[in-house]
Order: C-alpha cells, then sequence, then structure tokens
C-alpha cells in the first residue's frame, strides 16, 4: 500500500503512531504523576475529577493540535514535491537526457 493510500484510507495518524522518546517527556509525565498524586491526597474526590478532566482536556486539545500539526506539514511536504518536478523539468537536458540520468561511456 502506497503512503497516499494510507492517508487516504486514515491508516496514517500520527498521534498514535509517533512515540515521543526524548528523557524531557518522560520527565514530564512523571512530574505531572507526581503533582497529581500529592494533590489527590489534599483534595476531595470532587475536585480530583475536575481535575482529571482537565488533563483529559489537555490530551484532546493536544490531539486536535498535533493533527493540524500533520496536516500542515503533508500540505507543505506536497507543495514542496510538486515544485521540485517543476524546477526538475525546468532544467531538463536537451537531446532527450534528463536530469539525474546517469551517462554511459558513449555518451561521455
Amino acid at each position: 500500500m502506497s503512503v497516499m493510500e494510507a492517508i487516504f484510507n486514515g491508516q496514517v495518524y500520527p498521534l498514535e503512531q509517533v512515540v515521543a522518546v526524548p528523557p524531557k517527556v518522560g520527565e514530564m509525565e512523571k512530574s505531572i504523576d507526581g503533582i497529581t498524586n500529592e494533590l489527590q491526597n489534599r483534595i476531595g474526590n470532587d475536585e480530583m475529577d475536575r481535575l482529571t478532566k482537565i488533563r483529559e482536556l489537555f490530551l484532546q486539545e493536544a490531539d486536535v493540535i498535533a493533527v493540524e500539526y500533520f496536516r500542515c506539514g503533508l500540505s507543505l511536504g506536497i507543495e514542496m514535491t510538486k515544485e521540485s518536478k517543476d524546477v526538475l523539468n525546468y532544467f531538463k537536458v536537451e537531446n532527450g537526457l534528463e536530469l539525474g540520468e546517469e551517462k554511459t561511456e558513449n555518451q561521455a
């Protein structure tokens, strides 16, 4: 299956496929968990439920933003590909030899 088919069929979904591995991400997750555990001991269940809801909303927001970043990056990549094709077509060499084709010893 081509990349375009995978994108069209909804099989390319960066939020599920991209795994952040930098150490900073792990540190941030530990900090969030630590603060959440600390607050769980200090606040009531209603407040804890509200805090959990806020965290879920932040994750949903990050999901929407990530999809838009992906959409923008994909659009830019497609435009760059189209432009590079135009540039390569502009630099075609006469007599049928195109940029990128290797010369044989007889042509050299």
